[in-house]
């Protein structure tokens, strides 16, 4: 390459060819350097500019960065990739809208790149836009129907939107494709007993009986559908081992006093109550 630049100095895209070169062995100074001689010999030379983009990045200079992401998209503007990296640049400095504008552009033009729609439901998320999240991780979905993380992704948003039979549906879809993942019923159970399907968490509750280290939200779980099953003294044991493995929890006091009233046991309820009351100021979120 350095024969080619001896014979044709003019030939920005020797400059490229060897910058790149030199980018890839991680002399990135020298390379942004080659890159810059592309520039000046052929200054409309879109990758010349991308490339460089990414080595201020790499060097923590965003103003220079964002400068040379934005002439390579002028100059290429059907360039995809273009688009994908000033977006995640955009949105690592906290320009939301403009990360997904730029995520809308991928997706454009290349409407089969997943990790464009996941990044842009991330930043949705961000944004509590839940809905248009949840219909970026369903195309991710039809795109790559095997692919656990969109389905983990998508069920935490069905349960932040209370959309809690959707969340349970993507739990066991997740569980189909890799049983192995026992703490999935857990998460499950709690989806089925939010939406009132008590059998069917207690079922999912049962299976996480049988694993080394059961969540203190478990418990707790199951407390609450004793509660409505009215098996009072149940549920004190339940809330009892919850607050056993998290007793900074002040739900789990709570669940227990609501128990210990049912039962009558009006003292035991209040030094709950209080307990709860204390670690609600002392964590207050």
């Amino acid at each position: 390459m350095e024969k080619v630049l001896e014979l044709r100095p003019g030939n920005a895209d020797a400059y490229f060819d060897l910058g790149y070169a030199k980018m890839k062995m991680g002399n990135s100074t020298a390379a942004a350097a080659d890159f810059t001689r592309a520039i000046e010999v052929d200054p409309r030379h879109a990758k010349a500019y991308f490339y460089r983009g990414t080595i201020s990045e790499f060097n923590l200079d965003a103003a220079a960065t964002l400068a040379d992401y934005d002439k390579a998209i002028e100059l290429d503007p059907n360039n995809d990739i273009f688009f994908y990296t000033r977006a995640r640049t955009r949105a690592s400095k906290g320009d939301r809208d403009g990360a997904i504008a730029d995520y809308a552009a991928t997706i454009k033009l290349n409407p089969k790149l997943e990790a464009a729609y996941i990044q842009r439901a991330a930043e949705l998320e961000r944004k509590m836009d839940l809905s248009g999240a949840i219909a970026d991780l369903t195309k991710v979905i039809e795109l790559n129907p095997r692919l656990q993380r969109a389905y983990d992704s998508r069920a935490y948003l069905y349960d932040q939107s209370k959309l809690y039979a959707a969340a349970a549906a993507d739990y066991t879809k997740i569980l189909e494709l890799d049983p192995t993942r026992l703490r999935l019923y857990a998460l499950r159970g709690h989806m089925y007993r939010l939406n009132g399907e008590y059998d069917l968490a207690m079922k999912d509750y049962s299976v996480t009986f049988q694993t080394n280290d059961i969540p203190a939200g478990v418990y707790a779980g199951l407390g609450e559908i004793q509660l409505v099953k009215k098996l009072y003294e149940n549920a004190v044991l339940s809330f009892s081992k919850a607050i056993e493995k998290e007793p900074v929890e002040p739900s789990y006091y709570h669940g227990r006093a609501a128990a210990y009233r049912a039962l009558n046991k009006a003292g035991d309820a209040k030094k709950d109550e209080k307990k709860a009351a204390q670690l609600e100021k002392q964590f207050p979120f």
